[in-house]
């Protein structure tokens, strides 16, 4: 930072970047020379000096006219020290367990003076990451350089987009189960538990592997939530809020489906009130599962109701039509939410259809559009396409539809920005190419909130984007350990942050060649084995080599399945029998339990 009288950079949480006046510079000053102190003018609270490089950080809002005049909200910094002496590369190594944190509370006297409170605490390193910039770490190696202080260097491109910086909320697989732990006809735990399924031998307050997931848990996630970001630019789902259930079970109709739904919409509009919130329909957002139809019928139009109040007449003619539709995100910004159920193998209403509901046309259409108004697209859904990482035989989409669905990204590669699913309640990613090979788009698939049958811990995922462009910066990922929040019966679940993406992975940022820089280091070394431990979002399935390696690595870089099926030979020797219509094998279904199971 510059010495007393200089601009001194400042970071909101925000993640937005400006220079403070001279005026605040007065009580931000920072003194290499031990023993002398850090204080404001009039501030009666003395400062020890910090070590060599500290992080000014202040909330959203703060602007330089308004630093001198606080108001409610907007006037707390937070400063970090960081030993760089003994540890330089500590944001790649996490330097140490924990950090010591003090939060500055400027105020006016009454005589127009700057009076400084001062709190004090020590804080994790996960909630200190939580807190970072995407390109602090750039900022930290242009101080240590001497480049112009901790300002950055001039005609730096990287600086300037931190000005446009923005992030949302990425939740989906929720899965609210309302029987958990209440009395049932079975005597088992929970309705979700599927047949075939060892019932919990010991169910905690948080949930249980066998179950899906119950209100609390939901509740604290999206709590969580706002503690942590209150004031996203938006919210994107991925569906699925119903619980796992056969109809043998669980007694319930379409309009049961549509109440659970509201229970959730509530639950997020009311915690991030004014926050635009995008969702996608699930293969279990319908009754009966999976069958998803491409005609009108009263859930679409329910729903429709309930989703789309903010945004337009256009969106719900396409959702009471095929359970699809666009939004404006913001200019130069939209969303499409696919009805991607419409495509699933198992959805028996659609087969045969070669485009259910018109909803490939309408992708084309409206990405024609996006092109000839310079818009970016983010594709979010719920199914999605390619093979499963874990489960080499299953595979969701349809083969006709999944070739479509490629040539269509393909296409509009310059358009799409990203595309966004879930369904499988693993962490993972696959990549799209362009006829000559080179990445051209990628797939995030989030994990679940449900810790239901896969064994992964609850989680929910921020992403970081370039507001100007749409692009994807970066991604955060969350979760709570449930085994830990049950065995210590926590009051609430504590959610940490497992991981950074450019941070664990050590690339640039999340962009398609980003992202298959990283593909390609999974082939070997230590990089496939902290992938393979966030796939499961922390959950520890022990090693996974051959025939398991081989169905993580083909099926983050080979969603066509004719390429898949060539990268599985080549590295496994043959390839398991694989269902023409995308459903799963009989000797699938013997060993991942009945039918009345699956995801």
């Amino acid at each position: 930072m510059g010495k007393a009288g200089k601009e001194v950079e400042v970071w909101t949480e925000r993640l937005l970047t400006y220079h403070a006046p001279e005026s605040l510079s007065s009580f931000l000053v920072y003194m290499r020379n031990g023993g002398k102190e850090m204080l404001g003018s009039t501030s009666r609270t003395p400062v020890k000096p910090p070590p060599p490089v500290l992080i000014i950080l202040g909330r959203a809002g703060i602007t330089p006219s308004t630093v001198i005049t606080p108001t409610t909200g907007s006037s707390l910094w937070y400063m970090y020290d960081l030993d760089l002496d003994r540890e330089p590369r500590w944001f790649e190594r996490g330097v140490k367990e924990a950090i010591y944190e003090r939060k500055y509370n400027p105020t006016l006297n009454r005589k127009g003076g700057l009076r400084v409170e001062l709190l004090e605490e020590v804080i994790t390193v996960q909630q200190f990451y939580g807190r970072l910039p995407v390109t602090v770490h750039d900022v930290f190696e242009r101080c240590l350089a001497g480049c112009g202080g901790c300002t950055a260097c001039p005609g730096s491109s990287r600086h300037s987009r931190r000005l446009t910086e923005g992030r949302f909320w990425f939740i989906t697989d929720i899965h609210y189960d309302p029987s958990y732990l209440r009395p049932h006809q079975r005597g088992t735990v929970c309705d979700s538990l599927g047949a075939g399924m060892d019932p919990p031998v010991n169910p905690g307050p948080w949930g249980d592997h066998a179950c899906d997931s119950p209100w609390h848990t939901i509740n604290s996630s999206v709590y969580a939530m706002k503690a942590i970001d209150p004031s996203p630019d938006f919210i994107l789902r991925g569906g699925d809020d119903v619980p796992h259930a056969d109809r043998a079970l669980l007694n319930y109709n379409a309009q049961t489906v549509v109440t659970l739904l509201s229970n959730i919409t509530q639950l997020l509009e009311e915690v991030f009130p004014g926050v635009p919130i995008y969702s996608s329909l699930g293969n279990h957002d319908y009754w009966i599962k999976n069958q998803l139809p491409d005609t009108p019928n009263d859930v679409y139009n329910d729903v429709a109701d309930l989703w789309l109040s903010r945004v337009g007449t256009y969106a719900w003619d396409t959702f009471r039509r095929g359970g699809y539709y666009s939004a404006q995100l913001r200019p130069g910004l939209r969303v499409m939410s696919l009805n991607s159920n419409l495509f699933y193998g198992r959805n028996l209403v659609t087969e045969g259809e070669e485009d259910p509901a018109g909803q490939f046309a309408w992708m084309e259409q409206e990405l024609q559009e996006a092109r000839g108004n310079m818009d970016k697209v983010y594709i979010i859904g719920h199914v999605p396409p390619g093979t499963h990482e874990r489960i080499f035989t299953k595979r969701d989409f349809r083969p006709n539809h999944n070739k479509r669905y490629i040539g269509i990204v393909r296409k509009y590669a310059d358009v799409i920005s990203s595309q966004m699913f879930a369904h499988e309640h693993f962490d993972t990613f696959r990549m799209m190419y362009d006829e000559q090979g080179d990445p051209i788009s990628t797939v995030f698939l989030s994990p679940a909130i449900t810790p239901w049958k896969r064994r992964n811990n609850p989680a929910f995922r921020q992403y970081v984007y370039e507001r100007t462009t749409g692009e994807l910066q970066d991604y955060l990922q969350y979760y709570a350990n449930l085994t830990r929040a049950n065995r210590l019966q926590l009051a609430d679940m504590d959610w940490q942050l497992e991981y950074r993406a450019t941070v664990d992975y050590g690339i640039p940022d999340v962009s398609p060649v980003s992202m298959e820089t990283l593909r390609n280091s999974l082939n070997e070394g230590d990089a496939f084995e902290k992938y393979y431990k966030h796939n499961s979002v922390g959950v520890d399935y022990g090693s996974c080599v051959e025939e398991c390696k081989a169905a993580q690595l083909c099926s983050t870089h080979r969603v066509d399945y004719d390429e898949y099926d060539a990268c599985w030979s080549a590295m496994v020797g043959g390839v398991k029998g694989h269902r023409a219509d995308g459903v799963l094998t009989v000797l699938a279904l013997a060993v991942m339990s009945s039918v009345c199971c699956f995801i």
